[in-house]
């Protein structure tokens, strides 16, 4: 070809090889994790509702052993030995929950109006949110 230009690109060194590499690494990090789905993490549990917290809005879910999510509490004479509170009032009873982590959005979840003596401190079992529930099987 006459006259025509043609672009040649200058080699790279070795330590622009190394930050090309290093760029493309970030950038496929940035795009898994804004690609991540809320729903991708959650999971199945079952378990027994066993309580209601009215001063904080919290379920209590003994969870079944299959599953080790929770930790051991006493409450009047019982002790359960996996237990989590989830924001919301749920019946009492047996059932299969669909659950995720606990976030600060999710306190707007747990309604509570009752009124509160300052010696009920919150629970010292671990907080996860439950988006179903059904009795028989997994949602």
């Amino acid at each position: 070809m006459d006259g025509a230009f043609c672009f040649q690109p200058l080699p790279l060194t070795e330590g622009q090889i190394v930050m090309k590499k290093h760029l493309y690494l970030f950038v496929l990090l940035i795009a898994i994790t804004f690609s991540c789905d809320d729903t991708d993490n959650t999971f199945c549990i079952s378990g027994e509702v066993v309580a209601y917290q009215p001063c904080g809005g919290y379920s209590v879910i003994e969870v079944d052993p299959d599953r080790s999510i929770g930790k051991e509490i006493k409450m009047g004479q019982n002790t359960y030995k996996n237990a989590i509170q989830v924001p919301g009032e749920f019946t009492n009873g047996r059932g299969y929950f669909r659950i995720r982590e606990y976030r600060e959005s999710d306190a707007s979840l747990a309604e509570s109006d009752a009124f509160c003596l300052a010696i009920y401190a919150p629970l010292d079992i671990p907080y996860y949110t439950a988006l179903d529930r059904n009795d028989s099987h997994c949602p």
